[in-house]
C-alpha cells in the first residue's frame, strides 16, 4: 500500500509575455493588498544586459510565503516544513487571486502559467518501497531511487506538460522519507492567456495534483 502523503508546498508561476513591472511598486502593492505576513523585500536594480530570468524582487515572509518577480515570470510559493492544512491551502489560493488583482494595475500580458504541489512522507528506507512499486530488480546496496514521468495533457483548453516525480530523500534536513512532486505547466506558443484562463487553468490543474495521482503513477492503487 502506498503511504498517505503530506503536502508541504504549493507554487504558482505566471509567465510574462510583454510589459514591465517595477520591483519596488510591486513590493508596495503586495504589502498593501496581500495576506502573506510581514516581510522585508530584497530588491535588485536592473543593469544593462541583465538576464530576464534573474529576480528583481524577492519576498519571504514569516508565514511561509515566498514571492519572486523577474521580467520573465512571477512565482508565488507557500512552503511549510510540517505540512499544509486546509486553511493554509485556502490562504495560498486567496493570495494567488489577490496577486492577480495586484497585477491588474500593471501593463503586462501573460503567456503561460504553471502550478506545482510538493509532498512528503516520513519513513525509513523509502527507496525499497519505490523499488517495489516500480518493479526494480535489485535492492542490494540501494541507497537512492528516483522516478520521473512527463505526459502531454490538455487542461482547460490549454496544452501542457503533466509531470510526476517520486524519490527517496531527506525531509526537514534530517528525516528520511519519500518526496514527490506534481506539476502542470502550460506549453509555450499558445498566445496570450488572460486572467480568466489563468484562473480556470489553476483551479482545474489543482484538482489533478493529488496524492492519489502519485499513488496511481506508482501503480500502488
Amino acid at each position: 500500500m502506498f503511504p498517505n502523503l503530506t503536502t508541504f508546498a504549493f507554487q504558482v508561476a505566471i509567465y510574462i509575455n510583454s510589459g514591465k513591472i517595477m520591483a519596488d511598486e510591486l513590493s508596495v502593492a503586495c504589502r498593501k493588498k496581500m495576506k502573506m505576513g510581514s516581510f522585508t523585500p530584497t530588491l535588485l536594480p536592473d543593469f544593462p544586459g541583465m538576464p530576464d530570468e534573474i529576480p528583481r524582487l524577492q519576498i519571504q515572509t514569516e508565514a511561509g510565503f515566498q514571492l519572486t518577480m523577474s521580467p520573465a515570470r512571477i512565482d508565488l510559493t507557500l512552503d511549510l516544513a510540517f505540512g499544509i492544512e486546509n486553511s493554509d491551502e485556502n490562504l495560498f489560493f486567496e493570495n494567488f487571486y489577490l496577486l492577480l488583482d495586484v497585477l491588474d494595475d500593471f501593463p503586462v500580458e501573460y503567456s503561460r502559467v504553471g502550478i506545482l504541489r510538493r509532498f512528503y512522507h516520513v519513513m525509513n528506507n523509502p527507496e525499497l518501497l519505490l523499488l517495489k512499486c516500480f518493479n526494480g530488480a535489485r535492492s542490494e546496496g540501494l541507497s537512492d531511487f528516483t522516478v520521473n514521468g512527463v505526459y502531454d495533457a490538455n487542461v482547460s483548453g490549454l496544452n501542457c506538460k503533466d509531470v510526476y516525480s517520486v524519490s527517496s530523500g531527506v525531509i526537514r534536513g534530517a528525516e528520511p522519507g519519500l518526496v514527490a512532486l506534481r506539476d502542470l505547466n502550460v506549453n509555450p506558443g499558445q498566445g496570450i492567456i488572460n486572467r480568466v484562463k489563468v484562473i480556470n487553468f489553476v483551479q482545474s490543474a489543482n484538482a489533478l495534483l493529488t496524492d492519489e495521482s502519485i499513488a496511481e503513477f506508482a501503480g500502488a492503487r
